[in-house]
């Protein structure tokens, strides 16, 4: 899973770098997957899996209670970039083209990492089920295993190779110089990376003491505590809110 590194059997882990970064640059550059909203939802408005409901009760409701986040709201589709220019995109998708916004569409590495963790986790408690997992798109996932000397994908590696100065967010961010991101925050300063900054408790914003845990948003996408496409972290708050115990509450 994304949390481990895949050992590697004959030629060393640099021919694997080698190797998944040459396959990564190939399927990227014309073959993608792009959200699509799931069956039910189909005429409405699409809803990013990132977005989280703010200043929305019931939305709040339906997504954190409920559990309708993740994949019951969002699902992937094979698709071709045929042009991207700037943040609109020209895609073919099942005989058709149409343009669809860039944070639609995804790495076709990453949209199979969404499908191995939509495997692994079927049928297991503390996960939310994808209604639209079928053997359409196992067969692509197991075709693209195949491919690798492991049998697997590598999460860890994808992580390192292409998150590393990228922050999968939600539809608004606002960084330190006042500049707003949408969906992928690029270029990460090394500072923002390996120090953390002492905060403070003040409105609806809450002090961290450690980050303890994190969560890659292919995973966080299906698990019942996280829910949304983005990276997720676990943290210890700072005082007073160290003390409280918060396993019974939605993403405790």
């Amino acid at each position: 899973r994304g949390a481990q590194r895949a050992r590697v059997a004959g030629g060393g882990p640099w021919h694997l770098i080698l190797r998944l970064s040459r396959r990564m640059s190939t399927q990227s550059s014309t073959s993608c997957w792009v959200w699509c909203p799931v069956e039910r939802n189909r005429g409405q408005p699409f809803k990013h899996p990132a977005d989280v409901p703010i200043d929305d009760a019931a939305a709040a409701q339906v997504a954190f209670t409920d559990h309708i986040q993740g994949p019951k709201v969002a699902k992937i589709s094979p698709a071709t970039v045929l042009q991207s220019k700037g943040n609109v995109v020209l895609i073919a998708e099942r005989g058709a083209t149409r343009e669809v916004p860039k944070f639609m569409v995804l790495p076709w590495y990453e949209g199979l990492l969404i499908l191995e963790e939509l495997e692994a986790a079927h049928g297991q408690p503390g996960h939310i089920q994808a209604d639209w997992w079928d053997d359409e798109l196992r067969s692509v996932l197991d075709r693209e295993r195949a491919r690798s000397q492991t049998g697997r994908l590598n999460g860890t590696l994808y992580t390192e190779k292409r998150l590393l100065n990228i922050a999968v967010t939600g539809s608004r961010f606002l960084d330190g110089d006042e500049r707003e991101w949408s969906y992928r925050r690029d270029n990460l300063r090394a500072e923002d990376k390996e120090s953390l900054i002492d905060g403070e408790n003040s409105g609806d914003l809450f002090g961290i003491r450690d980050i303890t845990g994190y969560l890659p948003p292919w995973e966080a996408f299906h698990n019942e505590k996280c829910g949304f496409y983005q990276d997720f972290y676990q943290v210890r708050w700072e005082y007073p809110y160290s003390e409280v115990d918060y396993s019974s509450v939605e993403n405790g």
